[in-house]
């Protein structure tokens, strides 16, 4: 129970304080107060916190003090259901910017202006949006655990950074790529180029996941280059998990990988036999091979995009291009590549042509309207 002392009448060496005082205890039986000036204002807050305590709604008054730097911290190690290469993001958005600008700031200082200031620092858009969003999740996990009465940043608006335009190559600057790089991984390139695995799903691939005789790629795991050594996890999304089917141009090469370069654990290894680290590969031979075949900026992921582009161009249905990219819905699909199906609408009009030709009603045909049962 919470009660008001009178700390003039109680306490005689108090007289020059605030004379009333409010205790409680607290949802974990510790012992709490706090002193007013007026008897009125002690009422008022014993009246709340006695609300508090029998709704189960109470909050330490002075948690929100916890400085952001430690909470975030806190927050972030408790992350466990993240993927390392989400964690790793995050983990560069809080130590790289949010703490930076906001150090050890009370949690209970932070409003929506602070989450203004932010959004007005001068800091990649695509950065800054994955920040801001942190720093808005942060905030609003510690509101639900009561560190705070509300989450101020419930109504900050974070501007989407503008989409990176996917960049394709042709088949003639893939195959520049491919011939420049080391003869090792010659058909790793040209795989990433048709097939469209991400880089970790071609990096994990097992031997016993190809199958040369169906033509068929099982992806069912891909490789998490940040653990030392690397290790083979989970995949991006349930829609990752798929079968891939092989365009036979690339069977005699993926034989001939099998045979020469591959292991008992990886189709595509490192020069040593080992799994390939991602940062070690992108330095050592994907950049120079890139640099020598007259490009500036081409990363390995866009061999992905290239993938697409070839599956669009031989017709692909966007229906089936989502299935083979591994995306997790059409829309993903559409948004990313569907400014490469110009002539999507276009077929779409000839083939209706077709279907009321095939059934004998021409598209000018005055077809008249049934009479009977009608007034």
């Amino acid at each position: 129970m919470a009660s008001i002392v009178d700390r003039h009448a109680t306490e005689p060496g108090k007289q020059g304080g605030k004379r009333w005082q409010v205790r409680w205890r607290d949802d974990r039986n510790k012992q709490r107060r706090k002193a007013f000036a007026k008897k009125a204002e002690a009422e008022q807050y014993l009246s709340r916190i006695e609300h508090e305590l029998n709704t189960g709604t109470y909050r330490d008054p002075r948690a929100g003090q916890i400085p952001f730097d430690e909470y975030a911290r806190l927050w972030l190690r408790s992350q466990v259901q993240l993927r390392d290469a989400t964690k790793t993001l995050y983990t560069g958005a809080i130590e790289n910017h949010l703490i930076p600008f906001l150090g050890e700031t009370p949690l209970n200082r932070i409003t929506v202006e602070t989450g203004r200031q932010f959004l007005a620092l001068d800091i990649p858009p695509r950065i800054k949006e994955v920040a801001a969003a942190r720093l808005k999740r942060i905030i609003s996990d510690a509101a639900s655990e009561m560190l705070l009465p509300h989450n101020p940043l419930q109504t900050l608006r974070i501007p989407q950074a503008p989409a990176k335009e996917a960049r394709f190559l042709t088949r003639p600057e893939v195959d520049r790529i491919a011939d420049e790089i080391h003869p090792h991984f010659h058909t790793l390139v040209r795989t990433a180029a048709f097939l469209g695995l991400r880089s970790g799903e071609l990096f994990g691939l097992h031997p016993n996941n190809l199958d040369l005789d169906n033509r068929r790629v099982q992806v069912v795991e891909q490789l998490l280059g940040n653990a030392s050594p690397p290790v083979r996890g989970e995949l991006k999304s349930k829609a990752s998990k798929r079968v891939v089917t092989i365009p036979s141009l690339l069977i005699p090469e993926l034989q001939e990988q099998l045979e020469q370069r591959a292991s008992d654990e990886f189709v595509f290894t490192s020069l040593q036999g080992g799994p390939i680290r991602k940062s070690n590969f992108t330095r050592r031979f994907w950049k120079p091979a890139v640099a020598a075949a007259g490009f500036s900026d081409v990363v390995f992921h866009e061999l992905r995009h290239t993938a697409a582009s070839i599956a669009i161009e031989a017709g692909a249905h966007p229906k089936a291009l989502q299935v083979r990219m591994g995306h997790s819905s059409i829309m993903v699909t559409l948004d990313r590549y569907g400014h490469l199906m110009p002539g999507a609408d276009e077929a779409l009009a000839d083939s209706i042509d077709q279907l009321v030709a095939a059934q004998g009603r021409l598209s000018n045909e005055v077809i008249p309207l049934p009479t009977a049962g009608y007034g």
